[in-house]
């Protein structure tokens, strides 16, 4: 008789990257579409970074949207998913301001 064995389920997945160039302009362009298109506080929870958080993050289930941006020593990054697509972005911390520029 043949030993049974215990199977487990595996699942792999891979993602494509895709490393493109954009100016601050176009950041800010592209965050004002994901505060609009989510109605979610996007400038609000960027403009309290360095204050006393290193980090934010803001998640919506209906539609899926996951929002982290951190500050690190030069840089902010910024990561945004959404229905199967992850977005990263990387820019100066000099941007910051530009993002206060756009409290109401």
């Amino acid at each position: 008789m043949a030993a049974t064995r215990n199977l487990t389920k595996v699942k792999v997945s891979q993602y494509r990257t895709d490393s493109q160039y954009a100016t601050e302009e176009y950041i800010l362009e592209s965050l004002h579409a994901l505060k609009a298109k989510y109605d979610v506080p996007i400038f609000q929870l960027l403009s309290t970074l360095g204050k006393n958080m290193d980090s934010v993050s803001l998640s919506k289930d209906k539609p899926y949207m996951s929002f982290y941006a951190r500050r690190s020593k030069n840089a902010l990054r910024i990561i945004i998913r959404q229905q199967g697509e992850d977005i990263q972005l990387q820019a100066p911390l000099s941007i910051l301001s530009n993002f206060k520029l756009q409290l109401p």
